[in-house]
């Protein structure tokens, strides 16, 4: 104040005292005018400078003017209170008036400012405990005020800011320019300068992401600062994008699928399109009815359909395929699941299903559980041995139908080939040996069976054919030679049997022979060997040696006989016993030893 009060009394000292106090009595006038026009802080220094002056020409004064003196003294030290000497006269009188003038407006003033003060203070204290983030700054874009919750925020965010702002320090945020936050200051710059009402921005520092609302300050068309309101909104833009996501999730759905809304009693709050054109309604035909109209009345009777209620009451979900009513009566099927919808506080709110229409599909499935009882009765019959069993396929469509053609190829395929081995063991069992069946009537695997069939059946009537031909050959005298080819298992023992059959006969063939030639060479003592022989063959051989001992015994006894008489040795008559022939042989030559 000084730097302004010491030129001011050096000039006011060389004045003549009439121009000391017009000096005086204009800076009271300048000091009314600076307190309308310009503001209370500019009248009062022009004031304080006036009562200077004044103070500074006391010795100059008359009485009068030592009134003046007085009350400037008394407003000098601020009583704005105590009025001016009304009783002074001349010169004094005006120059009092003027600053009882100044002394009310001075009073008046002061009382606003202390208001603005005590405002200013309320409204700072107001903003430290708001939650919004308030940072405010200068017309030179310096940070004059910051409130709590900004600074809370941003410490919360210091690392994090510091990644791209190493310097920063919330705590010194006071006086620091907010250019320390922008990469291209001067761009802030300009915006700011030209800034006339609000304006939204957003700011990315490290990792997060602050939204920022700037608001002017401005007092009669001047530019004051700026106040700025911060929100930290990294976690938005998160929850924006995860809702963002949802939201075309559920646009995804509600494309593709029905999607009806209800309340949690069961009506219809709302439905999209794809749900009205299955259902054949229009929304203002459903809304606000019950969703059992378009259920069935028997099962919206039922326990099952309360249940349902009961537990999406109790926050559960429901899913399965339903069977639905349309509004022209006709049955639509839906894989559909009835979810419930919960507040903030987990309390349900709502019912939104979500369903899509499967009608075909369930035709389809229905007439192929159709097909598949026909098919277990036509297997039945099968496993049965009756082959001959169809599946309708007239009723059929599809890939039901072209199942079910398949099954029936394959029956009749099963049953012409069961009919070919039928008819081929037939004419077997009937002494047909060389029936075959036709494996060129069947395909793949069928034919390979009926192919391998007929291998089978050679390789089992071949050896018979050759045993039956060899039996037979037998039978006839014609000892056939000794089988050279080989078999297997049951068909070598058979082999092996005739073999020895053959090597038997022909032993026993030559015995024969042995003992024919040496009777015809008049040995009659040559035996075949019986002990060479097995079972009814040693029999035989047995057999004929005991035929020729009863046959050349008698002899021997005639020829004796016969051999005695004709030397005159008569021999007694014979006794022993003989049959037939030999009897008689007996009876003549014992009459011939009678006779003699």
């Amino acid at each position: 104040m000084n730097v302004l009060f010491k030129p001011a009394h050096a000039v006011l000292g060389r004045a003549s005292l009439s121009a000391k106090v017009g000096i005086i009595s204009l800076l009271l006038i300048a000091s009314l005018v600076l307190s309308v026009l310009v503001s209370a802080p500019a009248a009062a220094g022009a004031t304080l400078l006036a009562l200077y002056l004044l103070a500074a020409t006391g010795s100059e004064l008359t009485s009068g003017m030592r009134s003046v003196q007085a009350a400037a003294k008394r407003l000098a030290a601020g009583d704005y209170d105590a009025p001016v000497d009304a009783t002074v006269v001349g010169d004094a009188a005006e120059l009092l008036a003027a600053l009882d003038g100044m002394r009310s407006s001075l009073k008046e003033h002061i009382g606003e400012s202390s208001r603005f003060v005590s405002e200013a203070a309320r409204i700072r204290q107001g903003l430290d405990v708001v939650e919004t983030n308030v940072m405010v700054a200068d017309a030179d874009l310096n940070i004059v005020y910051v409130n709590r919750s900004i600074l809370k925020m941003l410490k919360a965010a210091e690392d994090e800011i510091r990644k791209d702002i190493p310097a920063f320090n919330a705590d010194r945020l006071i006086g620091q320019n907010i250019d320390l936050f922008h990469k291209n200051p001067a761009h802030q710059r300009r915006l700011l300068a030209e800034l006339d009402r609000q304006y939204t921005t957003r700011l990315n520092i490290g990792n997060r992401s602050f939204s920022l609302v700037l608001n002017p300050i401005k007092q009669s068309g001047g530019h004051l600062g700026t106040v700025v309101e911060w929100k930290d909104i990294t976690k938005q833009l998160v929850q924006d994008a995860l809702n963002a996501d949802y939201h075309g999730q559920l646009t995804a759905i509600s494309r593709s699928q029905a999607v009806i809304e209800l309340s949690m009693d069961g009506h219809v709050l709302t439905a999209n399109d794809n749900f009205l054109k299955m259902m054949g309604y229009s929304l203002d035909e459903i809304r606000g009815k019950h969703h059992r109209m378009f259920v069935d009345p028997v099962e919206a009777a039922g326990s099952e359909y309360q249940e349902m209620w009961q537990k999406l009451g109790r926050g559960e979900h429901v899913a399965k395929q339903y069977r639905r009513i349309t509004k022209d009566g006709r049955d639509v099927w839906m894989q559909a699941s009835y979810n419930t919808i919960l507040d903030v506080d987990g309390k349900p709110v709502k019912v939104v299903k979500f369903g899509q229409d499967i009608t075909e599909q369930m035709r389809e499935s229905l007439a192929l559980i159709a097909a598949v009882k026909e098919v277990d009765v036509v297997v039945a019959k099968a496993r049965q041995g009756d082959m001959t069993q169809r599946i309708a396929e007239d009723d059929k469509n599809g890939a039901i139908r072209t199942l079910v053609e398949g099954i029936n190829q394959v029956l009749a395929s099963n049953d012409g080939v069961l009919t070919d081995i039928r008819t081929t063991l037939d004419a077997i069992g009937e002494g047909k040996l060389e029936t075959r069946a036709r494996a060129e009537l069947h395909q793949g695997g069928f034919r390979t069976m009926i192919h391998s069939i007929n291998e089978s059946l050679d390789a089992v009537i071949k050896p018979l054919n050759v045993a039956a031909h060899y039996v037979d050959r037998i039978s006839k005298g014609d000892i056939p030679p000794k089988i050279t080819d080989s078999y297997k298992g049951d068909f070598n023992t058979i082999k092996s049997n005739l073999n020895t059959c053959v090597d038997v006969v022909n032993a026993l063939v030559a015995d024969a022979d042995m003992l024919a030639k040496a009777a015809v060479e008049g040995r009659l003592s040559t035996r075949a060997d019986a002990s060479k022989h097995e079972g009814d063959f040693r029999k035989i051989v047995q057999g004929v040696n005991d035929t020729l001992d009863a046959v050349i015994g008698p002899l021997n006894v005639a020829a004796n006989y016969v051999d005695r008489i004709s030397k005159g040795d008569i021999p007694p008559a014979i006794t022993e016993s003989y049959n037939g022939d030999f009897n008689t042989i007996k009876n003549n030559l014992n009459r011939a030893i009678d006779a003699v």
